[in-house]
């Protein structure tokens, strides 16, 4: 990750202190020489720009004169039909862009993700607490929690904080995206979102609110002591969702919309109102000896009440947001837990998944869940079409790429084909898929003769990497 920032910096700034301490970090020299190398890439990365220029330093004398038509564009003033630039998502215009001399640097998130990646070297050396990671992450939500990319891009070192660590940062992250609801709701009430700039500066509030919510999430949180508090935390994240429609005015339903983590934070509380549900349910039971009180009492308090509920909840948000992801897949997972595989295959096709998103999504969420139920009918799609992925890539796709590489003489990129033709091989969908498809292949032909089922059972096992399979006696398992 630091070799990617260094790469991303402007030529002619000093940056091999990362690389220095990377080498540092990875044959692990002595403590003295580490926190030196520390101490020199903390420096240079403060030296990195994280703030926006403004108006005056710029532009220097010599260019102030200039004709403003005759200069290059730096990027496009097209922006979203709900007010945001395009470049917004990937630049900050107040975190990201800076000068050294009269250069003007990319605008760029890597260094302040840097500052976090650090402090995580330092936690693996014991060279640093986990507090001093907790302030890090949230450092860069302050610079960067208006970016769609900010609960992301620290995610990966959420795993790595302690539960009591997570436990407080979780509530530091909802007491922010409180205030940043607040925060917004007042300056909804003042201005009226007309112009252009107050418009934008409405969504970045937004977003930082969105970005909290959404970490506090991966944290873990929220906890609810009762079915009842889950169920009202997601009402309470509808009805913000309802007040925020007004910023997907215009907006493009291919699009991403700044509230749309609202829905799924929504359902995942609804099922967790219905696992809460389910614990106390069972608790109660085992404290009589009848049954009779299961009977009884409010349905709508059912568990399987409240997975209707964020069923219904997605569903609602799926007609409005056809083309959001994780709507989708969280219908993907509802109807399968409800038994209706079907409708589960139809709102993950909805996704037009394709080429390698069959190894990385649908062996994850489809694939499982139509094995679980015993689906055939979508499940030998889903089987022919990740087997066609490596199978093309092994016999056509990674040989085609190794010769052009080769041709235009990126060398580097022939490593990169190497290694990804031999992950591929080694992918665990790869090997599910075949096991699964020789399976289904056994249980298509006993459908028609014994025979056919033994032939096909010695076939499909010769073909497949798992020697445990030569021992299984099919005749005896038909």
């Amino acid at each position: 990750m630091l070799t990617g920032i260094e790469a991303g910096t402007t030529p002619g700034t000093v940056v091999g202190g990362l690389e220095a301490l990377v080498a540092k970090l990875s044959t692990g020299e002595a403590a003295t020489s580490v926190e030196d190398g520390i101490t020199q890439a903390e420096s240079l990365l403060l030296k990195l720009p994280t703030t926006a220029p403004t108006e005056s330093s710029s532009s220097s004398p010599s260019s102030t004169a200039t004709d403003p038509a005759s200069q290059p564009q730096q990027s496009s003033n097209t922006s979203t039909p709900n007010g945001q630039d395009n470049n917004e998502v990937n630049n900050s215009d107040d975190n990201s862009s800076g000068h050294i001399g009269s250069k003007q640097l990319p605008l760029l998130r890597g260094p302040a993700l840097a500052v976090v990646e650090l402090t995580k070297r330092r936690l693996q050396l014991g060279l640093a607490s986990q507090q001093d990671l907790a302030d890090a992450i949230l450092q860069y939500h302050d610079k960067l929690g208006h970016l769609v990319s900010c609960a992301m891009d620290v995610s990966t070192y959420l795993p790595l904080l302690s539960s009591e660590t997570r436990t407080a940062l979780a509530q530091q992250f909802a007491q922010l995206a409180e205030e940043s609801a607040a925060d917004l709701a007042a300056q909804q009430q003042q201005e009226d979102g007309s112009s252009k700039s107050s418009s934008k500066a409405l969504i970045r509030l937004l977003r930082r609110q969105m970005a909290a919510r959404q970490i506090q999430a991966d944290l873990g949180g929220p906890v609810f002591a009762t079915a009842a508090a889950a169920a009202q935390h997601a009402q309470q994240l509808i009805q913000l969702y309802a007040s925020y429609l007004p910023f997907y005015e215009g907006l493009d339903e291919r699009e991403r919309g700044p509230a749309d983590e609202l829905l799924w934070l929504a359902a995942a509380a609804l099922m967790q109102a219905a696992a809460q549900q389910q614990l106390d349910g069972t608790l109660d039971s085992s404290k009589h000896s009848d049954h009779r009180s299961d009977q009884t009492g409010d349905p709508t308090s059912h568990p399987i009440s409240y997975m209707l509920q964020a069923l219904l909840a997605l569903e609602a948000a799926a007609a409005s947001r056809p083309y959001c992801a994780p709507v989708r897949l969280g219908l993907t997972g509802l109807h399968g837990l409800l038994g209706n595989p079907k409708a589960a295959t139809q709102h993950f096709f909805m996704l037009d998944v394709k080429h390698i998103q069959h190894d990385t999504l649908s062996s994850h969420h489809l694939l499982p869940l139509l094995l679980g139920l015993g689906v055939s009918e979508g499940s030998d799609e889903v089987l022919s079409s990740t087997l066609k992925l490596f199978e093309d890539h092994v016999h056509g796709d990674a040989g085609e790429s190794l010769m052009q590489a080769y041709e235009r003489g990126t060398f580097t990129k022939v490593l990169e084909f190497v290694c990804f033709k031999e992950k591929l091989q080694r992918s665990h969908s790869y090997i599910l898929s075949r096991a699964e498809d020789a399976i289904l292949s056994v249980a298509t032909a006993a459908a028609t003769s014994s025979g056919a089922a033994a032939a096909a059972a010695h076939t499909a096992a010769a073909e497949l990497p798992i020697t445990l399979l030569d021992s299984l006696d099919w005749q005896g398992m038909r």
